[in-house]
């Protein structure tokens, strides 16, 4: 059963693997952004920032973006960020949350059980005895029914992530290499 859901994510970091110098006030990487959109354009995957260049909304995000020499490809294909972990921690806490948790929480939340996102999915995703009674709900398969693949050069992920894990070199950034490993892992092969 195919729900209306995006099933391929790019999980996107930005320094390191698009901007290529320390100084945030420059342009990205030109070559960078080309390769991410050769990613794009062959699997069909949409991206999800979880890079620190979250906003609090989209709309400030996309004009830092396009201050920064972002290219209409890129941009169209954002459809969200990660939730920043450490907003959920207790103020004077000193509890580590890692970026793989927070990309865990995107993709439990939105492609594993995604009736916790969009309600409106919730029929879509239940399970029915042969009674006629409501029985569970179903989830979706990572390598089935989505894929995702996370571009980053901190390396801070779950081990659960290794395999979907590309970590880029922060003086470098994404490179062909990078390409096809990524189209690789979203196209399920």
């Amino acid at each position: 059963m195919k729900h209306n859901h995006p099933d391929k994510i790019i999980f996107l970091d930005i320094d390191g693997v698009l901007n290529l110098t320390p100084e945030r006030f420059l342009l990205f990487n030109k070559q960078a952004m080309k390769y991410l959109e050769d990613i794009i354009e062959a699997t069909g995957a949409k991206i999800v920032v979880s890079s620190s260049w979250r906003r609090e909304n989209h709309e400030s995000m996309t004009q830092d973006f396009i201050t920064h020499g972002c290219t209409q490809k890129i941009l169209d294909a954002i459809i969200g960020i990660t939730v920043r972990g450490y907003s959920y921690v207790k103020k004077g806490s000193d509890l580590p949350i890692v970026r793989g948790n927070e990309i865990k929480q995107w993709i439990d939340t939105h492609l594993k059980y995604p009736w916790h996102h969009d309600p409106k999915l919730d029929e879509q995703y239940k399970i029915y005895g042969e009674d006629g009674s409501f029985k569970m709900m179903s989830t979706n398969y990572l390598g089935k029914d989505y894929s995702y693949v996370i571009l980053d050069d901190d390396i801070d992920m779950l081990y659960d992530q290794r395999n979907n894990f590309i970590n880029t070199n922060a003086d470098t950034g994404i490179t062909q290499a990078h390409v096809k490993e990524a189209i690789r892992i979203l196209n399920y092969k």
